[in-house]
């Protein structure tokens, strides 16, 4: 190509270097040679370099050649190497290769697209970078990615966007998302309650009150039937996991040890006394009177029996005459032993006392434990609710506004008693502790992220799909088995209530909580509370619409008024938050009530569910179920609801 004088055949240009030996440092980058005359690379530069003398380096992101080519996907938005577009330092996700210039195959994702996706809808790929499905998952999957599987729900089936299983959980799991293995414990079979965790056993009860158990891996039995959890004979607890306390044994240890000599009473299994029987008594399980055969022997029987009998029936006498005659406290209206949560009497430095003791007990604060914030949860007639945390754990915290009365400070400190009392439930917002800063009494409450149940169900209604709330929290369509949920949740924590002899008074839908995994929670004892709820009668606020009909005409509140409040709750759980007797004037309501009037079965509303409404708004408190057999009526619902497809109900206003 080129003669031995460095003249370029047939090239007018004069070469007068090449090469190694080529002299200017600007002809050093040139890809074959350059012309000193014209100062031009001949063929180009090399890579890393361009330009008419290949004398300058690469812009960012450029490589190669004469800088043409485009450097890839590099981590961090770093330049790729400018000779070979190498990325030092790696891809970003969804990207492969030394120059992270090939996107990630189909059903791969993320960092070098390691990760694997293929459950997405109608097997559409995953996005490269994040790994989510657009168009949903498959059946039997869940989550964003998809990558979450329904394997423990019945039938493989759960909701596309919560994981939880709307037709419950294979035998041997238990949760909303079946997700908790049943523990075995003491339980006959590894088996339990799909919603509630416990053991998955039933008793039928017989006349004489002799018991025969059998199991079932699911709890659907025969209308009619008694049915009850039930422990091996010695066992008891939600997973049958504790012994029986001493002095009881057998089923579910409802049995009571007879007479048995000896500190240990009877065996907790069987009920026989194993150190004996005390004097008079004899059998396994000292239960039947000693017989002798002469005179002196049958009056050691009857001396022992005599002194039992003589000593109750002095007993008895002596609770009579305390009872008639001596002087005792009493709450005029209260119909019951039960505590009712805002006419507990208190004294003005009930405050001061019950602080006092708090700094003695479990539920003191140090003022290093709360952290307080300005972010407002809610808001009633005399108090606010703040987030806080305490060691790190989310709470909510409510305090007293500056200007609130001696009545609302009472009412107050009656409420932190109230809570005190009620102790942990996992459907009770329970009482984390309290401290004061600055003279102020704080009280630390366990944090419900989704806020209160009306909210939320007004909200399921507006969007078809899932739709998300400021604190980005997803709120959900609810169907037919997930608002029965919600009633149960409901009904067990007002059963441990009604357990502590508690009576709420205010049962409402927007005084439940939801907690995590849509866990209903009762709160509210008398703080937080919306004006617009209330009528004045007599000065005190009362929930109208809610309140039993002995409530509203003798003041008059019991257990069973909050199972007619319960009812009006899963009236307003199936309308997704509707205002109940819309339309009605108050007093007009008040007048109709005493005529027998009640509200209608809302459209879509299950017969069987209207049908327990009904009965909890019966006029006889006596002839309202307890909330015992509203929870067993509720979960055979639940049991029985094949519904897994959405349920759109209709809303009232």
């Amino acid at each position: 190509m080129f003669d031995t004088f460095g003249t370029h055949r047939g090239d007018a240009a004069i070469i007068t270097c090449h090469g190694a030996n080529c002299e200017p440092d600007w002809c050093r980058f040139c890809q074959v040679d350059c012309n000193t005359q014209t100062k031009t690379c001949i063929g180009g530069c090399k890579a890393g370099y361009n330009g008419t003398r290949c004398d300058k380096e690469c812009d960012a992101f450029k490589y190669g050649p004469n800088c043409i080519s485009a450097c890839g996907h590099c981590y961090n938005d770093i330049s790729c190497d400018r000779f070979t577009g190498f990325c030092k330092n790696g891809c970003v996700v969804g990207w492969t290769g030394e120059r992270c210039d090939k996107a990630c195959e189909s059903y791969t994702y993320g960092l070098k697209c390691k990760y694997k996706c293929g459950n997405c809808h109608a097997d559409q790929p995953c996005h490269v970078a994040t790994g989510e499905c657009s168009g949903g998952c498959r059946e039997g999957w869940y989550g964003s990615k998809c990558d979450k599987d329904c394997k423990n729900c019945e039938n493989g089936i759960c909701n596309v966007n919560t994981g939880i299983c709307p037709n419950g959980c294979r035998p041997g799991w238990w949760g909303p998302f079946c997700q908790k293995k049943c523990i075995r414990g003491k339980c006959s079979k590894p088996l339990c309650n799909h919603s509630l965790g416990g053991c998955n056993e039933t008793v039928n009860k017989s006349n004489n009150g002799r018991s025969t158990s059998s199991v079932r891996s699911e709890l659907f039995f025969p209308k009619g039937t008694e049915v009850e959890q039930l422990c091996p004979s010695g066992w008891r607890g939600k997973n049958c996991k504790d012994r029986c306390e001493p002095g009881t044994y057998g089923y579910n240890c409802n049995n009571t040890c007879q007479y048995c000599r000896g500190p240990s009473n009877c065996d907790h299994v069987t009920g026989d006394c194993r150190f004996g029987c005390q004097a008079g008594w004899t059998g396994p399980q000292c239960d039947k009177v000693m017989v002798f055969r002469n005179a002196n022997s049958r009056m050691s029987t009857i001396v022992p029996i005599l002194g039992v009998s003589v000593g109750v029936l002095i007993t008895a006498l002596s609770v009579m005459i305390i009872y008639f005659i001596c002087p005792r406290p009493r709450c005029p209206t209260v119909s019951s032993p039960f505590c009712r949560l805002d006419q507990v009497q208190t004294p003005r430095n009930l405050e001061e006392r019950v602080y006092e003791r708090m700094q003695r007990g479990r539920y003191e604060l140090s003022r290093s434990d709360l952290i307080l914030t300005s972010e407002l949860l809610g808001h009633g007639h005399f108090g606010q609710v703040t987030k806080g945390y305490v060691k790190n754990i989310p709470v909510a915290v409510k305090s007293l506004k500056e200007n609130a009365s001696e009545k609302d400070k009472q009412d107050f400190m009656n409420e932190l008693n109230i809570l005190k009392k009620v102790g942990y439930h996992r459907n009770v917002v329970c009482l984390v502790g309290a401290c004061h800063i600055h003279g102020i009494l704080y009280v630390a409450l366990e944090y419900a992220m989704y806020g209160d149940l009306r909210s939320y169900l007004r909200r399921s209604r507006k969007e078809k799909g899932s739709i998300y709330t400021n604190s980005g929290l997803p709120v959900i369509n609810l169907n037919q088995c997930m608002l029965l949920q919600l009633a149960l949740d409901v009904a067990t924590g007002l059963a441990h209530l009604a357990d502590r002899q508690i009576i709420h008074r205010d049962v409402a839908a927007r005084n439940i909580l939801l907690g995590e995994n849509l866990v209903a929670k009762v709160a509210d004892f008398g703080l937080s509370k919306n004006d617009d709820t209330y009528v004045k009668v007599s000065n005190t606020r009362v929930p109208v619409r809610w309140m039993a009909i002995e409530s509203l005409f003798n003041n008059v509140y019991t257990v069973q008024s909050d199972v007619w409040s319960f009812g009006v709750l899963m009236w307003e759980i199936v309308t997704l938050g509707g205002t109940p007797f819309a339309g009605i004037d108050t007093q007009d309501l008040v007048n109709r009530l005493r005529e027998g009037f009640r509200m209608k079965r809302p459209a879509q509303c299950d017969a069987a569910l209207y049908s327990i409404m009904l009965k909890c708004w019966h006029v006889d408190p006596a002839k309202r179920p307890t909330f015992p057999v509203l929870c067993r009526q509720l979960q055979r619902l639940i049991e029985d609801s094949q519904v897994s497809s959405h349920v759109y109900i209709e809303i009232y206003h």
